[in-house]
């Protein structure tokens, strides 16, 4: 009888010790892919804040700028140094972001990252020509690194749950005798 109850609880341990390998794995691979992915956030966000300062940041300002004066006449002699304005304009607004991200640890992490980037009521208001590109330009840069945030968020979401379900079954295995006295185990808890 005596053996049976020692296998059993040599099963138990072996179980434990299993459960204790995958969390601990599972602890460092959510560490590793969220540093990862944060890192590549962060060369993306430097990325475009050098592409907003070259011809292409002011070409696609410049466009923006023609999308929206469609028809409109006498902004001609003004429209490049505009547009030069708000590819300037949009390089510190994305360095500002790569600063929050720094700050920013990554669990706390979220969609909330973005605020304040667009007006809200925006057309509550009568808006000027200027305010309006430069809206147009954070929706197609929120339109670039809002996945990103995403992906982070949902894979946390989701690792998290998976740790969660291990550390639950961990403490499902748990022997009773290896509790910390006035510790109160997961038997005593169902009762």
């Amino acid at each position: 009888m005596a053996k049976r109850g020692n296998v059993a609880r040599l099963e138990a341990t072996s179980i434990k010790a299993d459960l204790e390998i995958q969390l601990d794995a599972a602890n460092k691979a959510r560490g590793d892919k969220l540093t990862q992915s944060v890192e590549f956030l962060k060369s993306q966000l430097e990325i475009a804040e050098k592409k907003y300062l070259t011809v292409n940041g002011y070409m696609q300002a410049r466009s923006t700028y023609e999308q929206a004066l469609f028809g409109e006449e006498g902004f001609e002699a003004e429209l490049p140094a505009k547009a030069n304005l708000q590819a300037r304009g949009m390089a510190s607004i994305v360095k500002g972001l790569a600063k929050k991200l720094d700050k920013t640890h990554v669990d706390d992490l979220d969609e909330s990252f973005l605020d304040g980037l667009l007006i809200e009521d925006f057309a509550l208001v009568e808006r000027t020509i200027d305010e309006v590109v430069q809206q147009l330009l954070v929706i197609n840069l929120l339109q670039n690194i809002g996945p990103a945030i995403d992906d982070i968020v949902s894979f946390r979401v989701s690792t998290d749950e998976g740790i969660a379900v291990l550390q639950t079954e961990l403490l499902n295995h748990a022997d009773p005798r290896d509790a910390i006295p006035g510790q109160m185990t997961v038997q005593e808890l169902d009762v």
